[in-house]
């Protein structure tokens, strides 16, 4: 199915799934539009942690703790938005197994698969040919060939005879919607069988600005991070926030430098483990006067101090 953009396939999918009260299963960190969505529908998200210290990796045990009798469906973000983390086929297909294994529909948010500096990931969509488990894919146009303005995304469904009240569903809302983004659709076929040349390209050129990005958070005292392995998006650790929140440290760096980063509570996260995400989009010389002004405050102590 055709849709505006990922982000109204996750709203159709979620509103499909769940009632007030219902639960739903989200990575932490994570998209904001998911608890959004379901905040929006009277349901809650039951986050399940991403462990910096296994490279965002999540665990089984831990999903698997926090299905009960109002779960009602698993979201998995591969890549990852915020971390631009890949979790590994193996724990996908662990994922994918432990939701068959309670009837639990996967909504699998892969908007960025194309856009990873390694072997990208199996689609869950596949992985999920060997087991008994209902996948709603999630795919656009947007990241991959840069027209996020275009609203040009997609759902597809894996084992939908699993799930039949559920597409009918979806069918259903979609059906009231005022208008689908028509013009914009014939964009689809030669987007996807066309020349991927281009995307060479770009993956090459933010694969450089992610080595800088990380080469300088790694040369100033106070900060660290991982290096992505897809997207364009970095999660930066202060390492002593001095009591103080990630919001807080977040709002004193856009006042003193006017640079605008996320924090980590943002995402879900704990706002005292002291996270915040850079966006490595922007060209080498602007992520230079970024850094420095970030390296100048560091080093007096003046974000975390104040």
């Amino acid at each position: 199915m055709v849709t505006s953009g990922a982000s109204e396939a996750a709203d159709l999918a979620l509103t499909a799934l769940v009632n007030s009260g219902d639960e739903v299963l989200i990575p932490a960190p994570g998209y904001p539009l998911y608890p959004a969505i379901l905040s929006k529908l009277g349901a809650d998200a039951r986050p399940y942690r991403l462990d910096p210290e296994q490279g965002w990796e999540p665990s089984l045990a831990d999903v698997r703790s926090l299905i009960n009798k109002r779960t009602r469906a698993l979201v998995l973000i591969n890549p990852n938005n915020p971390t631009g983390s890949v979790t590994t086929n193996r724990t996908t297909y662990a994922l994918l197994k432990l939701a068959a294994e309670h009837k639990l529909p996967v909504i699998s948010d892969e908007v960025y698969r194309d856009l990873c500096f390694q072997e990208a990931p199996t689609s869950a969509s596949v992985l999920a040919g060997a087991t008994t488990t209902s996948v709603i894919t999630l795919e656009s146009l947007s990241k991959t060939h840069m027209v996020p303005g275009w609203r040009v995304g997609w759902m597809r469904f894996t084992n939908p005879d699993r799930m039949p009240d559920v597409v009918k569903a979806i069918n259903k809302l979609a059906s009231g919607r005022l208008c689908s983004p028509t013009p914009a659709q014939y964009a689809v076929r030669p987007a996807l069988e066309g020349s991927k040349e281009f995307l060479g390209t770009f993956i090459e050129e933010m694969r450089k600005r992610r080595d800088y990005a990380t080469g300088r958070v790694k040369a100033i005292a106070g900060l660290s991070s991982d290096k992505p392995a897809a997207a364009f998006y970095l999660m930066i650790k202060v390492d002593e926030l001095g009591g103080k929140t990630d919001e807080r440290f977040v709002l004193n760096l856009l006042e003193k430098t006017r640079v605008l980063v996320v924090h980590g509570s943002g995402f879900g996260m704990d706002p005292f483990e002291g996270y915040f995400r850079l966006v490595y989009l922007a060209n080498e010389e602007i992520l230079e006067r970024t850094f420095d002004a970030l390296e100048k405050l560091m080093r007096k102590g003046v974000l975390v101090g104040s």
